[in-house]
């Protein structure tokens, strides 16, 4: 018996404009970040860069608009803002287009409240140990408190800052 390989053709495989498509329908994307999708499906750069600046021409790319909506889920999920830039130069947003990006963000919701942010992650690590207003606060609680607000990126000042308010309120 045997087995040849298939020849792959235009109408085996989708089409790039369709697969760039479908990938930002469902997700909105760096421009980065798009690319490095085409590329892992194996389309040649030509194509690649032929349908990403046919995608920045209609709109459908835009880096300063990307980071806006990423600050408003990133920040939403409670992690700080230099997390969430942090991130955004791991997807290849250039620093102009975080800049724009941020003051849209500026413009429509307001400089983010920090230390309410990581007050409020403080918080769903207490309620999560069944720990009240006035119960003294363990030592490992405080240690999941100071990872979780290290995690979402909150400097040590801020964690300090939290930790020693949640000690005071305790008092």
């Amino acid at each position: 018996m045997t087995f040849s390989k298939r020849k792959e053709n235009s109408q085996s495989r989708m089409d790039i404009v369709e697969c760039a498509e479908k990938k930002l329908s469902r997700k909105s994307m760096a421009v980065k970040e798009l690319r490095d999708y085409l590329q892992k499906r194996e389309y040649e750069k030509e194509e690649i860069d032929r349908v990403v600046s046919a995608m920045l021409d209609y709109g459908y790319l835009n880096d300063a608009r990307f980071t806006c909506e990423f600050l408003i889920y990133d920040l939403g999920r409670g992690r700080s803002l230099k997390k969430a830039f942090y991130d955004l130069r791991a997807k290849g947003v250039q620093e102009a287009d975080i800049e724009a990006g941020y003051n849209e963000y500026l413009d429509e919701f307001g400089e983010p409240d920090e230390h309410e942010t990581a007050m409020r992650e403080a918080e769903k690590v207490l309620t999560a140990a069944d720990i009240g207003p006035g119960c003294e606060i363990p030592e490992k609680i405080q240690g999941r408190i100071a990872r979780r607000l290290f995690t979402r990126g909150f400097s040590q000042s801020m964690i300090y800052e939290i930790l020693s308010e949640l000690r005071n309120r305790q008092a």
